[in-house]
């Protein structure tokens, strides 16, 4: 915990949560822009350094009003979300990559059309691209590849658009819906519990909304690991999603086809991190 840390006036009314590793550059950028957002006295900063190996941990200290979490390893994306998540004050919660630079007033308007309904589950500044929910070929594809199949580009003047899934965007819900999830669903390791979060937004009857006019800058995204560990990750959670939602056929049909392909392949570590059901969350390291 930064001991500079100061504590605002009153109850935040947004908590940017920011989940960092190994991306000291992104993430310095990101929290100086955070720094001059309007109403910065109601918004909660919290950095969540997932066992970075580079200056990561170090760059919060810079900001002494931004709260930090500092775990000793890699607990993967899921497991280090939600304890920043038991953390956060905020009614809202905005999930922020630290490659992604908010303008001033982004924070503010995003959380005003928030409050304004509430069908609308979630938020998301302007983004380049959504993608339709996954089936298992898409998904398949995705762990193969690294990159969801089937992009979807944002019409060029819409007010507001209604979405299904955005890949790792910038994202703001409200803390009690996240609650009443009992947080980010920790069967993910490191892969898709941002899909689970979008699946279970909509299975409540709630709409994600891109605001392509509340602006943010991307960034280089940090690199990903591409181990086997990593790769058997990917699979693993898919092949959960999978089971959560269309049944545990459609989970066991999609982990042996994995299997099997790497068996082929001759991707043996692979291969065994998948029968040991190895996934990224603090016990492969």
């Amino acid at each position: 915990m930064n001991p500079a840390h100061v504590e605002p006036t009153g109850p935040p009314r947004v908590t940017a949560l920011i989940l960092s590793r190994n991306c000291a550059p992104q993430l310095q950028r990101c929290l100086q822009a955070l720094e001059n957002s309007e109403q910065r006295s109601s918004l909660e900063i919290l950095v969540v350094d997932n066992g970075s190996e580079d200056r990561s941990a170090e760059i919060p200290l810079q900001f002494p009003e931004v709260q930090t979490l500092r775990l000793p390893k890699d607990f993967g994306k899921t497991k280090a979300t939600n304890i920043g998540l038991r953390t956060a004050k905020g009614d809202f919660i905005f999930f922020l990559p630290p490659h992604v630079e908010v303008a001033p007033d982004t924070v503010s308007k995003l959380a005003d059309r928030l409050a304004f309904t509430d069908s609308v589950g979630a938020v998301c500044p302007q983004i380049p691209r959504w993608h339709r929910f996954p089936d298992a070929i898409a998904l398949d594809a995705a762990c193969r590849s690294g990159e969801l199949p089937g992009a979807q580009g944002m019409p060029g003047e819409a007010a507001e658009i209604a979405i299904e899934y955005a890949p790792d965007a910038p994202l703001m819900t409200r803390r009690l819906f996240l609650r009443g999830m009992n947080y980010l669903d920790e069967r993910y390791g490191d892969f898709w519990s941002d899909l689970e979060l979008a699946w279970q937004l909509r299975n409540a009857g709630k709409t994600i909304l891109v605001l392509p006019q509340v602006r943010v800058t991307y960034a280089t995204a940090p690199g990903r690991d591409n181990d086997s560990v990593h790769m058997s990750d990917c699979i693993l959670g898919a092949a959960g999603y999978l089971g959560k939602h269309f049944g545990a056929g459609a989970a066991m049909k999609f982990r042996f086809s994995a299997a099997t392909s790497a068996l082929l392949r001759g991707k043996f570590g692979l291969f065994s991190s998948l029968l040991s059901g190895q996934k990224v969350d603090g016990t492969h390291v």
